[in-house]
């Protein structure tokens, strides 16, 4: 098993699995990319509050948890999973929350990279990556529109 030194502090290597038995790259995304991705998200969308976390070191969960727009529009419960990309769909949502949608999708994977070949059950990804609208015990909140000073 290939390992990785990520950093090293007080004379102490953080070393990370990279890869399996098989010498095949195992998704693992660190925490590191994990804040520089919060940091972008508040950057490029300062209207919409995120949750942004990273689960067993291969998970990135982006949580849309209150903004002004209504993505829940077209949709009868308080949350949403959104996998839209595993099948190029996102008819779900109007064409400005589409567009937004997208952007989102693609500031979080900006590092990431699949090389999966499903036909073979052959899956390698940077890192897996989930986009909810909401959660299930905090669901989505609408929130007013900041006016803009002059």
């Amino acid at each position: 098993m290939k390992t990785a030194i990520l950093s090293q502090k007080n004379g102490r290597s953080k070393i990370a699995k990279t890869t399996n038995k098989k010498g095949q790259r195992m998704a693992y995304i660190t925490k590191e990319d994990v804040a520089d991705i919060r940091f972008k998200l508040k950057l490029a969308y300062p209207e919409i509050k995120f949750s942004v976390r990273r689960e067993d070191s291969r998970i990135l969960r982006v949580t849309i948890v209150s903004s002004e727009y209504d993505f829940l529009k077209n949709y009868s419960h308080p949350n949403m999973d959104v996998y839209f990309r595993r099948n190029g769909e996102i008819g779900y949502f109007e064409p400005e929350h589409a567009k937004l949608i997208d952007g989102i999708y693609r500031l979080c994977n900006e590092k990431n990279y699949n090389n999966s070949q499903p036909e073979i059950d052959y899956y390698q990804v940077g890192y897996y990556f989930y986009l909810h609208i909401g959660r299930y015990d905090k669901p989505y909140v609408i929130t007013t529109p900041k006016k803009k000073k002059k």
